[in-house]
């Protein structure tokens, strides 16, 4: 998708990188290993090594949201690759405890398949923009009156989900 950034786990000293099998069309699974497969006579790539990123699978962020992807023999395996750097990733985001971005991500993150199509099988995890959003709190205690309040609200129009994580950040509000 134009305009996206891929992040890229580098594992090897001056590793190269390739591109090539463009698809012009294919579904989420890649499910036989065919897809409209196309010319790619032009591509513009900017790279850019990221020292600040420990990644230990690729991440995209698009137009759309965020993506972290997993990859493994096991279709459960890598799905759990694809949600726990999904986790690390809210966490970074949202400043979330691993406990409080699995609660979140039950809510919110979408898991779909890559491929299945070979020996190695993919899973993306998928965080749209505008699925969560930082909750301005009242004013209690010695808090001030719209200061950021370090939970966020699920905004999928689910107004069940909503009341659950609201009733969450208001009790850890009343912990801490």
């Amino acid at each position: 998708m134009a305009g996206s950034t891929l992040y890229l786990p580098i594992t090897l000293p001056e590793a190269l990188f390739s591109v090539g099998d463009g698809h012009a069309v294919q579904g989420d699974g890649e499910v036989s290993g065919v897809a409209l497969e196309c010319p790619m006579e032009r591509v513009d790539l900017t790279f850019h090594l990221r020292d600040d990123l420990p990644l230990t699978t690729p991440r995209v962020h698009s137009s759309k949201g965020w993506m972290t992807l997993g990859f493994h023999e096991n279709l459960h395996e890598a799905s759990y690759i694809a949600v726990d750097a999904m986790l690390d990733l809210m966490g970074e985001q949202y400043q979330l405890s691993r406990a409080q971005a699995i609660a979140l991500a039950s809510l919110v993150v979408d898991v779909r398949v890559t491929q299945i199509a070979n020996g190695v099988l993919g899973t993306h995890a998928v965080l749209p923009h505008g699925a969560i959003r930082v909750r301005a709190s009242p004013t209690r205690g010695n808090q001030g009156e719209g200061k950021p309040h370090p939970y966020i609200l699920a905004t999928r129009g689910y107004k069940r989900n909503r009341r659950i994580v609201e009733k969450i950040a208001d009790e850890k509000e009343k912990e801490g």
